[in-house]
């Protein structure tokens, strides 16, 4: 029986440890973040590994392509600067150690029961009546086995006053924080 109990324990501790769900609190109910990630893969990537990164849109959304283009864009350098940082390089080619893929949308166009059930991970930040909640959704996918290493996402509220800078720390901020766990786990 004892041993039944620890098997028990252990495989619940070994789950904990794999999912992790940070609220991450800011001044102001406007600028709180709530972040969530799973390593889903014992698979690590040495120093100079490469990557490549790809971006994901939504089919149907409320705002065009067009829109979100500089939000993507900012994310992708982020993601790329940070990963650099890291040790990791990026391919120049179309091969590549492992992918980063991400995807940016607001909660109108992919609510959270969506992104649970699609995703896997859903940190969970409660709706605001007069606030626009976003998501940003990224994972990382083994080249050769094609199977996701690692998830990661975090939801925030739009900031449509913040200026051209405050973007760029923000977007920053986000990436910084939440790519964290993925290289405490790598």
């Amino acid at each position: 029986m004892i041993k039944v109990n620890l098997s028990a324990a252990l495989l619940a501790a070994a789950v904990l440890v794999g999912c992790v769900q940070v609220p991450i609190e800011e001044p102001g109910k406007e600028t709180q973040l709530a972040i969530s990630s799973v390593k889903d893969l014992p698979i690590e990537y040495a120093k100079g590994s490469t990557f490549r990164i790809s971006s994901r849109y939504l089919e149907s959304a409320s705002v065009s392509r067009e829109q979100l283009a500089s939000v993507y864009k900012l994310y992708e350098k982020n993601i790329s600067q940070l990963l650099q940082s890291a040790g990791y390089q990026m391919s120049l080619n179309d091969s590549a150690d492992f992918e980063v893929v991400y995807a940016v949308a607001l909660e109108k166009d992919l609510s959270d029961q969506t992104i649970n059930e699609r995703f896997g991970v859903s940190p969970g930040l409660q709706v605001s009546d007069d606030l626009e909640k976003g998501s940003f959704l990224i994972y990382i996918e083994d080249s050769e086995s094609k199977q996701r290493v690692w998830r990661g996402a975090v939801q925030g509220f739009v900031q449509e006053d913040f200026s051209a800078s405050e973007r760029v720390k923000r977007t920053e901020h986000v990436v910084r924080t939440v790519m964290s766990s993925f290289f405490n786990a790598n």
